[in-house]
């Protein structure tokens, strides 16, 4: 399964990153997109990097954790 691409038009990495940064939860598809756009490269190295510092300091709650190991257990 391809991971689909990520329009620029609707989604903006710096956003999720500020989300994030300030203590906001992401949604389900903002992670996701910015997950599909990084393993499309279409999101660089340094962006996810501020995300996961981000994550770091403010932390993921309990669905957002969880979403990814569903997922994963859908391929063989």
């Amino acid at each position: 399964m391809n991971p689909t691409p990520v329009s620029s038009q609707t989604f903006r990495a710096i956003d999720v990153i500020r989300k994030k940064r300030d203590g906001v939860e992401l949604s389900r598809s903002e992670i996701e997109s910015l997950v599909n756009g990084y393993t499309l490269g279409e999101i660089p190295d340094y962006q996810v990097s501020a995300w996961l510092m981000a994550v770091v300091l403010r932390g993921m709650t309990r669905p957002s954790l969880l979403w990814p190991q569903q997922r994963a257990s859908q391929f063989p």
